[in-house]
């Protein structure tokens, strides 16, 4: 397994490495091949979260939770106003 220096990182990379630790990084980095890994917008942007969860009203708020990232409460909230 690869040594990683911190500063060198990513902030994506980063956070996998500070969270998870190097073999998280080097999987991640294995798998996308060094390409830049990018995450949906509503997962980075609470009003696209909200259009989200609005959007798929119907599923379960722990479905929803899982996806966005946001607490189960939150999510409920969201749904309550979706029309």
């Amino acid at each position: 397994m690869e040594q990683f220096d911190e500063h060198l990182l990513a902030p994506v990379y980063l956070e996998f490495y500070q969270v998870l630790g190097a073999k998280a990084v080097q999987l991640v980095h294995d798998n996308y091949g060094g390409n830049t890994v990018s995450f949906p917008d509503h997962y980075n942007d609470r009003e696209k979260a909200a259009a989200y969860v609005r959007e798929h009203a119907t599923e379960k708020a722990q479905t929803l939770s899982q996806e966005t990232g946001y607490n189960i409460r939150t999510i409920r909230k969201w749904k309550k106003t979706a029309d």
